[in-house]
């Protein structure tokens, strides 16, 4: 479907299809692809990079999943998780790019049973697309581009939350594992 589409132009069917609001089509899952590359495409009000996949679900709302490249997505993270305005240090925002890239990677398929790999909300990464991306989160995400944190060959799991409300606490008091050599 041409880029200038916007998911708002769709609904769901009551037999788990998508249908075109202006035509009426009815599909089994929609694509929207930008008209040319580089082209945003909006969906909620938003801009996104990449293409948007809408599809219905079971109990007749729509999933729109943005498919797009890992350093697209990583652009999309950083500023929500660690605002460039609040924290305007280029090397703060390079370690967020690596722990939201290397969170992305060490979770691909989480949500494979939805029919997408991450969620978009504070529960995995809050991802908010192209349209709160910054000059300083997308140089700092430049700067590091591939570079995922490993330990012993495996990428390691770093956890990390956007508030701590000035407490921290080591891994052994929250998490019933045993605590990984690196930590």
């Amino acid at each position: 479907l041409p880029g200038s589409m916007v998911v708002e132009e769709f609904a769901a069917t009551g037999s788990g299809r998508v249908k075109l609001v202006e035509t009426g089509e009815e599909y089994a899952a929609a694509l929207v692809l930008p008209r040319t590359t580089g082209e945003p495409l909006m969906a909620h009000g938003s801009p996104y990079r990449g293409v948007l996949e809408v599809r219905a679900t079971p109990n007749g709302a729509l999933t729109v999943v943005n498919v797009l490249n890992l350093e697209d997505y990583v652009r999309g993270v950083v500023p929500n998780e660690l605002s460039p305005t609040s924290f305007p240090q280029l090397e703060a925002q390079k370690a967020q790019a690596g722990a939201a890239r290397r969170y992305a990677v060490r979770n691909r398929g989480g949500y494979a049973s939805q029919g997408y790999d991450i969620c978009a909300t504070p529960a995995c990464q809050l991802y908010r697309g192209r349209g709160s991306e910054h000059p300083l989160t997308d140089q700092a995400v430049e700067e590091t581009r591939g570079i995922v944190a490993t330990y012993a060959g495996a990428l390691i799991n770093a956890l990390y939350t956007s508030t701590c409300g000035g407490h921290t606490e080591n891994g052994e008091s929250l998490f019933e594992e045993p605590a990984a050599p690196y930590l």
